[in-house]
């Protein structure tokens, strides 16, 4: 394998909790645990020459499947040996075994590992509390990069490529007091939770002080701030999403008035037309009782009409040939046409209906307000400049013919 000019691979031995489980005592005297063998964060070691360097270790690096596998199975050694254990001196250093699974708190990117203690002087150190580290014996490559992590802080080189050769029971863990064995089924092992920057400045100020001055915040601690800070973050999305609801329910207020005054608006001109209609109501009623009998009844507008435009020619036509009409009110419109023709011709008086009409229609009159009646019924804005009326021009034709034939009828 190739390494480049700035990555020396290292061997290591580090100190490094998600809860743990509670220890088993089985019946030879050997002693079933769980603990924690590494956390990801910045080690510091110390060099020969009295320096020390501060190495980053990744959430990533600790969750390589390499890595995982080479602590699965490793041996348990009391302290760590002077030299890596394997085949040839293993039983001088061996005191248990690592089991086959290893996990990575998902929350943390701690590895938790179960293990055998088995022989008598590993376990009696770790049921006195003599001994209840954990750090893992490894090589790796050393990535002489500096840099500042946005959680760990700053670094003087990476590790990469962590292989694990054994596994010490030891005092003091260089990862800290969080990489522990639980050997007491009463106790509760807590394990310290580093903050992001943003989650510190979410706290209040005197936790976050004392989180900065170096306090590890138990497991349940943590949990119970970061529960908090959730809901926080929650309640700072609700409270968004109450004055984004605030300000459509004052713009949906703003339409309603709108929509109110124009309700308004529209209710007065309906009131206003139900008032005129009440009022045209009347005068037809007052119609229909002045002229009792003579009014077509029903519901056919087109009918009333008719007969008012017919009744207005009759008595323009009496007024220009200066017929004097008696009790006109009481007089239908066929009764003011014979009174006209009676004027005209007496001695047809007694001529039929329709012998009178046609004979009222070719007398020419000077002037004709029963047809300028219907030209406005049919054109209501239609001013006499704008020039003929299709309808009239009709309407003159069906005249002039009318008017010829009954011309040219003999007088019976």
């Amino acid at each position: 394998m190739t390494i480049a000019p700035h990555i020396s691979q290292v061997y290591r031995q580090d100190s490094p909790s998600g809860g743990l489980l509670a220890p088993v005592e089985r019946a030879d005297g050997s002693l079933l645990l769980e603990g924690f063998l590494a956390r990801p964060g910045v080690l510091t070691y110390r060099n020969a020459d009295g320096t020390t360097t501060r190495e980053l270790v990744t959430p990533e690096t600790l969750a390589d499947p390499e890595w995982l596998l080479t602590v699965s199975r490793a041996t348990v050694t009391l302290e760590h040996p002077t030299t890596q254990v394997d085949a040839a001196n293993w039983s001088e250093h061996a005191v248990g075994d690592i089991d086959g699974e290893v996990d990575v708190v998902r929350e943390t990117g701690f590895n938790r590992v179960r293990l055998a203690a088995r022989r008598a002087d590993a376990v009696a150190a770790i049921k006195t509390g003599r001994k209840r580290g954990l750090s893992p014996g490894y090589v790796c490559q050393l990535d002489a990069t500096p840099g500042v992590h946005p959680q760990f802080g700053a670094y003087d080189a990476i590790q990469r490529d962590r292989r694990c050769n054994h596994v010490a029971v030891c005092g003091s863990p260089r990862g800290g007091p969080s990489i522990v064995l639980r050997a007491d089924a009463a106790e509760e092992v807590s394990m310290p939770v580093t903050l992001t920057a943003e989650q510190l400045a979410k706290l209040p100020e005197a936790i976050r002080t004392l989180h900065t001055d170096g306090l590890a915040l138990s497991e349940f601690a943590a949990a119970a701030l970061m529960q908090l800070l959730a809901e926080h973050e929650e309640l700072e999305v609700l409270k968004g999403s109450m004055s984004s609801q605030v300000a459509e329910m004052d713009a949906m207020k703003g339409q309603l008035a709108d929509l109110t005054g124009e309700r308004d608006r529209h209710k007065g001109m309906a009131d206003a037309m139900c008032a005129e209609n009440g009022v045209l109501k009347g005068k037809i009623a007052e119609m229909d009782s002045k002229f009792a009998g003579m009014v077509p009844k029903g519901d056919a507008l087109a009918d009333r009409i008719k007969w008012a435009s017919d009744r207005s020619r009759l008595v323009a036509l009496a007024t220009d040939r200066k017929v004097k009409l008696d009790a006109i009110d009481t007089l239908d419109n066929p009764g003011i046409a014979r009174a006209i023709a009676k004027a005209v011709r007496p001695e047809r008086a007694d001529a039929s209906d329709e012998y009178v009409a046609g004979m009222l229609d070719s007398l020419p009159a000077t002037s004709d307000p029963w047809r300028e009646v219907g030209d406005r019924l049919v054109n209501p804005r239609r001013d006499a400049a704008d020039g003929p009326v299709p309808w009239k021009q009709d309407a003159d034709k069906q005249f002039d013919a009318r008017k010829a034939a009954v011309t040219a009828t003999p007088n019976k």
